[in-house]
């Protein structure tokens, strides 16, 4: 059970390295600024007359930009790292189904000062047949890192709340490990 769970958090802790890649890798908007959209617009058709095509890259509006920025900072858990640091957002992406349904944002916010962490944070496990609703399950993770500047904020916007809190990919990461416990106040 052990080592399962040790698998577990290993795969978690490198999930998370590939999706701060992606949301590093997408064009920083001017720090502070919330409109305008992150992702490029839709590839010129290419094919024959048979082709059908595939659902609309997902978007996200100035409206839920906005909201999306308003609840990652609010939230108690990264105002605690960003405490006297200086932070603001750097950007905002969706966070959308497979299908490009739009249900979410990736906030990254980005530190003046870099900070240390030792806390359980929350991390999402995303159900890729997304059966279940929401389509991913929250897991509270025990990290450890150094020199972040930069958090990744997942936001759930239909449910409004911040569901994942992890440091960006230039942090070192020294402990990820599941908590055996949710953070005190949390429900399950």
């Amino acid at each position: 059970m052990v080592r399962r769970t040790k698998r577990r958090a290993l795969l978690a802790a490198a999930a998370l390295a590939a999706l701060g890649a992606v949301v590093v890798a997408t064009p920083v908007l001017d720090v502070g600024a919330i409109g305008g959209n992150d992702r490029p617009g839709p590839a010129a058709p290419v094919g024959g007359p048979n082709d059908v095509p595939g659902p609309a890259p997902a978007t996200l509006s100035d409206e839920q930009r906005a909201e999306a920025a308003r609840l990652a900072l609010a939230d108690p858990r990264v105002r605690r790292v960003t405490a006297g640091r200086g932070a603001s957002v750097a950007r905002a992406v969706p966070w959308a189904t497979m299908d490009e349904r739009t249900f979410g944002a990736v906030v990254a916010i980005v530190l003046e000062r870099p900070a240390s962490i030792d806390a359980r944070l929350p991390a999402t496990d995303y159900d890729e047949t997304e059966r279940s609703t929401p389509p991913y399950r929250v897991e509270h993770v025990h990290v450890v890192a150094e020199d972040v500047d930069e958090l990744l904020v997942r936001v759930d916007l239909e449910r409004r709340a911040v569901v994942s809190i992890q440091p960006g990919e230039r942090a070192r990461v020294l402990v990820p490990a599941p908590a055996t416990a949710p953070p005190e106040g949390a429900t399950p």
